[in-house]
């Protein structure tokens, strides 16, 4: 399944039918975002985690460099649809 800090919703979900390159841009963007921002998308326990990966809001307020922004939210738009598909 892979490390819950870079888990997709659909992954999370256990959506085996809709996995594809977009669940794996998803894990991308949300290492980019702790490359830049020095933090993990959502913080708490594993659980909390979970539940943020499939219902929170990304604050991208953290990435100042707007281009940068727009790649990771679109990255790890929750529906997986409005991802970059490859």
């Amino acid at each position: 399944m892979g490390k819950v800090e870079y888990a997709s919703p659909e992954l999370i979900n256990g959506d085996i039918n809709n996995q594809g390159f977009y669940t794996d841009i998803y894990g991308i963007g949300a290492l980019f975002y702790r490359l830049i921002t020095g933090r993990l998308p959502f913080e708490g326990n594993r659980i909390e985690m979970l539940n943020a990966h499939c219902k929170k809001p990304l604050n991208g307020s953290l990435i100042t460099d707007k281009k940068c922004r727009s790649i990771i939210c679109k990255a790890m738009s929750k529906k997986r649809e409005d991802r970059y598909q490859t």
